[in-house]
């Protein structure tokens, strides 16, 4: 049974990064992803950048007030629904086997001998 991974990113709206980001984790080999983009408030919204990008994968939460870095984190933190999280950089790129690669990881270590660590709610 697959476990549902949330991929966290959190943006201010930076519209020559983002769309590549979103489109690297939607081409994943592991189907059940949460994209939760976090829009620190950004003086472009993610959700006009992204446009027809959008799929049921996604999720946008707009921040009403611009949060320090640690208190952004905290945020998205509370929000993701996963089992396993990832927080991925605005500007960054996955390959296609990034999510699998690593669920196989923490699935075959879930007793803690090398020290990772799943969230369970």
């Amino acid at each position: 049974m697959n476990k549902l991974v949330t991929v966290i990113v959190p943006t201010v709206g930076r519209p020559n990064y983002i769309k590549s980001t979103i489109d690297s984790i939607l081409m994943q080999d592991y189907c059940d992803i949460e994209v939760l983009i976090s829009d620190n408030l950004p003086e472009l919204s993610t959700r006009l950048i992204l446009g027809e990008s959008l799929d049921a994968r996604i999720r946008i939460i707009e921040r009403e007030r611009r949060h320090e870095f640690s208190e952004h984190m905290n945020l998205c933190l509370h929000d993701a629904r996963g089992w396993y999280v990832m927080i991925l950089s605005d500007d960054d790129l996955i390959s296609p086997n990034y999510v699998s690669s690593m669920v196989g990881l923490f699935s075959e270590n879930e007793d803690g001998r090398v020290g990772l660590v799943s969230r369970k709610f």
